[in-house]
């Protein structure tokens, strides 16, 4: 009789831990509902966990440029930009018209200040990007990949070399 006593004694005190009831709590617990946070992220109009309900997200460029932010009016304008901060060795002005990585590829070239972008084509769509800006030398080309962006016009996405 005294196991039965014992093993009720720990299952009462076993499920008041994982309930967290204490002496003196009411017999009726109110029911759990998840917090906001716990559903955030099934519907698509909610904010992300731990985010404010009706903030901004944090990521992706801004819808308008920044007060005294480059703005380039065409493809070929970020192009020109990043090859003039490439000639003069201004990384902080190349990260302005294209993204790091872009701008990495770019800077382990050895510099041509004679070379300049004999076109930008519109591509077809069926790219990742909407212009192809480029320039042709015997043996190869060198192409710029440029799209649309909200912050400053246009960003060079990309940057290869093709040899023939």
């Amino acid at each position: 009789m005294s196991r039965v006593l014992v093993l009720a004694v720990a299952a009462t005190a076993g499920l008041s831990l994982l309930t967290g009831c204490t002496k003196g709590d009411s017999p009726q617990a109110a029911p759990v509902t998840a917090p906001p946070s716990a559903t955030a992220g099934t519907d698509p109009t909610s904010a992300p966990s731990g985010q404010p309900t009706g903030a901004a997200p944090t990521t992706g460029p801004s819808t308008a440029p920044p007060v005294g932010a480059v703005v380039f009016k065409s493809a070929q304008d970020a192009v020109d930009h990043l090859l003039a901060a490439w000639k003069e060795g201004d990384r902080t002005a190349a990260l302005q018209a294209a993204g790091p990585n872009t701008v990495t590829k770019v800077w382990a070239l050895p510099k041509q200040a004679e070379k300049q972008i004999e076109a930008c084509d519109k591509t077809d769509g069926a790219l990742p990007w909407a212009y192809n800006c480029y320039w042709r030398y015997e043996g190869g080309s060198t192409h710029f990949y440029v799209n649309p962006y909200a912050a400053t016009g246009y960003r060079v996405e990309n940057f290869e070399q093709i040899a023939d």
